[in-house]
């Protein structure tokens, strides 16, 4: 749910309980077909096997970055996490995802690496006002 929510995990809660509201609205206003019925239920078993799976990926995560303990990895999630924002997996998959500051000759350089820095579109005299992110790292660790 965590990764494939398009607004994020707290609206995705808020949806599945709209929906297992709905399906008890269902029973009694209007007329309930049974496989109406049969499909929400099914869709509801669905999620909540989803939602155990995440859990237990991210339980196993969890023990594999706390056997890092003492590690120079263990020591920057724990510092990333600490800024605002960023939570345990944020900063696992940036870890993941960048290796080590040490490969960053600049913090300049660490952010174009995940396309945070602007792409300016210049030519001849144009000089583009509309600058946005280029987008040219990893797309994970923008998430």
């Amino acid at each position: 749910i965590r990764s494939t929510a398009r607004f994020g995990e707290t609206y995705a809660l808020a949806r599945y309980d709209a929906i297992c509201t709905a399906a008890k609205d269902a029973a009694v206003f209007g007329r309930a077909l049974p496989s109406n019925a049969l499909r929400i239920r099914l869709y509801i078993k669905m999620y909540r096997e989803y939602q155990a799976h995440l859990d237990s990926i991210l339980e196993e995560l969890h023990q594999a970055v706390g056997k890092l303990e003492g590690t120079p990895d263990y020591d920057r999630i724990s510092f990333i996490q600490t800024l605002h924002g960023v939570g345990f997996l944020s900063a696992v998959v940036l870890i993941a995802e960048m290796g080590s500051f040490d490969l960053f000759s600049s913090p300049k350089k660490l952010y174009a690496y995940f396309g945070l820095d602007p792409g300016v579109n210049d030519s001849g005299k144009f000089h583009g006002d509309r600058v946005h992110m280029s987008k040219r790292g990893s797309s994970l660790a923008r998430r």
